[in-house]
């Protein structure tokens, strides 16, 4: 996998690993961050945890990218937690297997929008077609 993809899957698995500990009460505290008075202390604090891998992984984005880059993320991370809750595999191998196919679909993701995006480039409208659709689009 490329390296930015390693780096998310490791600092995933490492803070979902820092929970272990806490892995019989996890549910429970999961549902204690919907209270309206810790939601935005809690949201808060996912959303710098989301910041901080992408910071980390080396993104510079400043455009629409640094949004979305981190909401794919943030939601793998969230599915991943909830999938761990009901893992009953050795040493939750079942997450780490979700883990990494929810990564590799971000990947696809993201193959298939430069794909989309060369294809546009190619397309090319003559002045005359341009013209046409203006008469169309204009009711003429």
């Amino acid at each position: 996998p490329p390296p930015i993809a390693h780096f998310l899957k490791d600092a995933i698995k490492t803070r979902l690993e820092l929970q272990l500990p806490y892995y019989d009460r996890w549910a429970e505290a999961l549902s204690l961050v919907v209270d309206p008075k810790v939601v935005p202390r809690a949201s808060e604090q996912f959303a710098h945890f989301i910041d901080d891998m992408w910071f980390y992984a080396g993104d510079k984005s400043t455009d629409i990218n640094w949004y979305t880059r981190r909401a794919t993320v943030a939601a793998v991370y969230g599915m991943t937690e909830l999938f761990m809750i009901q893992d009953e595999s050795p040493d939750f191998a079942e997450t780490w297997a979700f883990l990494d196919r929810r990564l590799t679909d971000l990947e696809k993701m993201g193959e298939n929008r430069l794909e989309l995006e060369n294809e546009l480039n190619n397309v090319v409208i003559s002045p005359k077609q341009l013209l046409s659709l203006q008469e169309i689009m204009l009711g003429r």
